[in-house]
């Protein structure tokens, strides 16, 4: 198999042979000597070095600033990203970034949860989680598009928003029906009708844009609440993540 990128990380994995790498978490400062000490400690043991994306939740220098400092040391940076701090666009942004200086290798994760940190308060993005992280950084490889569609609150921060400006209401735990008669049915049913709507409209312009009906699946503990609310036709795969990770695997054997 070929590489795809001028990647030495990826020259050495492609050809079966084991290869090894070092992580290497950025300082809590600007003063990027302490990433050139650790990396000159480390350089003749390993073929790659990773650097962390503002490890246990702490705000620490930037990993792609970091990994621009190993490049100018004539040193092989991976680049790991992380899906709670930044959505969509900033993750993409970065992306370029990272291809504008050459960096090649991109580590996708999730990030510990916030609340392990020093700033417990902040708050999760989640836009995309790391699966779908994989994706785009794929796509945009491969065919130089980026990751389109619509970013929408989900059920839970939806019906939270909605708690927290009612009065003496708790978390509603009401049920989606078409006219509802009480407050909670009505947030749980309204939470519905708004997605399953903005569903609908972006169906509506995907088939006019293409000139097709686009495939639309379900997954997650969402779909049974919006299956009843919309006409389109859709497929339900609970186990869209694992399938996906499947067809990764199949396209990447066939290589």
């Amino acid at each position: 198999m070929s590489p795809k990128t001028p990647s030495h990380l990826e020259r050495i994995l492609r050809s079966g042979r084991q290869a090894v790498t070092s992580e290497c978490g950025p300082p809590r400062g600007s003063d990027a000597s302490h990433i050139v000490h650790k990396a000159e400690l480390i350089r003749r043991h390993v073929d790659a070095i990773n650097i962390t994306d503002n490890q246990t939740s702490v705000c620490r220098l930037c990993s792609l600033a970091a990994c621009i400092r190993l490049k100018l040391m004539g040193l092989e940076p991976v680049l790991q990203m992380v899906v709670r701090d930044r959505n969509r666009i900033a993750l993409q942004s970065d992306l370029l970034g990272a291809a504008a200086f050459d960096i090649h290798n991109v580590l996708c994760l999730s990030g510990d949860h916030q609340r392990f940190g020093d700033s417990a308060q902040g708050q999760n993005v989640f836009d995309i989680d790391s699966m779908q992280l994989v994706q785009t950084v794929r796509r945009m490889r491969d065919e130089g598009r980026f990751l389109g569609g619509l970013i929408l609150p989900g059920f839970g921060l939806m019906l939270k928003a909605l708690e927290m400006g009612t009065a003496g209401l708790k978390f509603p735990t009401g049920d989606v029906v078409d006219f509802p008669t009480n407050t909670s049915d009505a947030l749980m049913s309204g939470g519905a009708n708004a997605i399953a709507g903005a569903i609908e409209r972006q169906h509506r312009r995907l088939t006019k844009r293409t000139g097709q009906e686009p495939l639309l699946f379900m997954s997650g503990g969402a779909a049974v609440k919006l299956a009843p609310m919309t006409d389109l036709k859709f497929e339900t795969v609970d186990t869209l993540i694992f399938e996906g990770l499947l067809l990764i695997q199949s396209h990447r054997l066939a290589l």
